[in-house]
């Protein structure tokens, strides 16, 4: 029975941050678009990629020189891959 209410709180709270992240995505694209991009352009897709590589490679970088960078980096990395998968 503990693992089923384990279970049921990891799935909830998961739920529950997925729907913050997106509503915060949502209100910073509706409040500060400047130019929406084309999703069926694969130009955007690269950009998108170069961008993601090299703000988390500047990230890891910089996380040489600081003690408790390490864990922003793993949020960074969990966020990126929530809407990757």
């Amino acid at each position: 029975m503990r693992n089923y209410i384990f279970v049921v709180y990891m799935f909830s709270s998961s739920f529950l941050m997925r729907n913050i992240e997106v509503s915060i995505y949502v209100w910073v694209y509706d409040k500060y678009c400047i130019y929406a991009l084309p999703w069926n352009s694969p130009w955007t897709w690269l950009l998108c990629m170069i961008g993601v590589d090299f703000f988390f490679y500047w990230a890891h970088r910089c996380s040489h020189g600081m003690p408790n960078y390490s864990v922003l980096i793993y949020l960074f990395a969990i966020t990126v891959s929530a809407f990757v998968v």
